[in-house]
């Protein structure tokens, strides 16, 4: 918008979710836009069996684990809570779809192993392979 000097003047709709950032809507007003934002959806948590996932992580079950927004980040750690959390991301690869969602990651003291690139389904599935060979290759015992 600021390189097409669009926004001025205009009026847009800025549907969102509840937990949605301000980064986009501030951005456009601050080039002369008049944002109406709505709350188009609720995030909510979806309730987990806490130790099956436990159980699928300690025999080995799981290899990569995928977060498609920073919420995801948070509802695992509210599902599993955070030490159990902190357990899977030590024992699995991780992907994340973009770079908020790698910040979540990161405040929780784990960095993904890939961003997809573009921030699309297929680029974290692309992501997905990326973050499986890179923790793959950390695992090998070094050779001589």
């Amino acid at each position: 918008f600021a390189a097409a000097a669009d926004a001025a003047g205009k009026r847009i709709l800025f549907p969102a979710s509840d937990r949605a950032a301000d980064t986009l809507p501030d951005g456009l007003a601050a080039l002369g836009a008049d944002v109406v934002r709505v709350e188009a959806y609720r995030t909510r948590y979806a309730s987990l069996d806490g130790a099956r996932c436990l159980a699928a992580v300690a025999a080995g079950e799981v290899d990569i684990v995928t977060f498609a927004s920073p919420s995801a980040v948070d509802g695992l750690g509210a599902a599993l809570g955070e030490p159990a959390l902190r357990e899977l991301l030590a024992q699995a690869a991780v992907a994340v779809i973009g770079p908020t969602t790698a910040g979540a990651l990161v405040r929780r003291g784990r960095v993904p192993d890939a961003i997809a690139s573009p921030a699309t389904l297929d680029g974290l599935v692309a992501a997905a392979t990326v973050a499986h060979r890179r923790f793959t290759e950390r695992k090998l015992p070094c050779r001589s």
